[in-house]
């Protein structure tokens, strides 16, 4: 089993489109993006929206028992318990200078809460705060964390051609 061919043109300028080609009579696609598996199919295509600033790394395999590189999509998910009291809990990121509010939470009676963050920079120290609020106020000890986020380098733009002739690739 063998991805024999991948392609991936741009749409626009967060949209790109990927096609590929199996060695496999009916294959089975497994589409990674930023390392996390988003489609399974047996379509050799997939259309892709990216958020500002993210970069294309994708991987496909034909074959159920391939893994991608390990990597990090670019954006956090901040988790945290529920507190006695609570009616909402505010996501605080520190950015340019400032405690910015990037979410508020309902408190709805679950185990767990979570706040997917936005497209993180590039090796880069980000502060969080998670703050439950009830109507007296704040509740218990404010949650606050650093993260780094590090992510697989920006591919480059190349394209590659391939010479029957000279049996040479050349890249450019």
């Amino acid at each position: 089993m063998a991805i024999t061919a991948f392609t991936a043109t741009r749409l626009g300028p967060t949209t790109w489109r990927m096609d590929a080609t199996s060695s496999e009579t009916t294959p089975t696609y497994y589409w990674y993006v930023g390392g996390v598996l988003v489609e399974t199919s047996s379509r050799p295509w997939k259309i892709v929206d990216l958020a500002a600033g993210e970069s294309l790394w994708v991987e496909v395999f034909d074959d159920s028992s391939s893994t991608p590189v390990p990597g990090n999509a670019g954006r956090l998910i901040i988790d945290w318990g529920p507190v006695s009291g609570a009616s909402v809990y505010r996501v605080y990121e520190y950015y340019d200078s400032a405690w910015t509010l990037r979410a508020e939470v309902p408190e709805t009676g679950l185990g767990q809460y979570e706040y997917q963050t936005r497209y993180l920079e590039n090796d880069t120290d980000i502060q969080w705060r998670v703050v439950a609020y009830g109507t007296n106020g704040i509740l218990g000890t404010v949650r606050q964390f650093t993260a780094k986020c590090v992510r697989g380098p920006d591919a480059p733009e190349v394209t590659y051609t391939y010479s029957v002739v000279t049996g040479k690739v050349t890249v450019s």
